[in-house]
């Protein structure tokens, strides 16, 4: 099986939206999503577009402050794990993947980190 490594460099980022008129819910912000599709683009090059079944090993490092022992630590608090992984399977259809019904099977990771950013392993099934 073939693995190749992506990485989004930033902050997953959040966008606040309406959820139930008191909650809020977090989504990448449109100037995020643009620098990310460039960034995928290059990383890719001119490797052919996946069209078989994948899975997707997926880690977002949510920024931690340099003085905070949390580097390394599980990320329990907004933006959900759901709204990040939309956003890399929006991220990933038509530059990485033919279309999102192909990631037949997802394992993901939201984690502290001085480094905020996003590592995607994608293998074919």
């Amino acid at each position: 099986m073939k693995t190749e490594q992506y990485i989004i460099q930033g902050d997953p980022g959040k966008l606040a939206c309406t959820r139930y008129r008191t909650k809020k819910i977090y989504d990448i912000q449109k100037h995020s999503r643009i620098y990310s599709e460039i960034e995928l683009g290059h990383q890719h090059d001119e490797r052919p577009i996946h069209t078989k079944p994948v899975h997707f090993e997926v880690y977002f490092y949510m920024l931690a402050s340099h003085n905070s022992k949390r580097s390394g630590l599980y990320h329990p608090y907004t933006p959900s794990l759901a709204k990040l992984l939309i956003f890399v399977e929006d991220l990933f259809k038509d530059i990485v993947i033919k279309d999102v019904f192909i990631i037949s099977s997802i394992t993901a990771h939201k984690k502290f980190d001085e480094n905020p950013r996003i590592e995607i392993n994608v293998t074919e099934l």
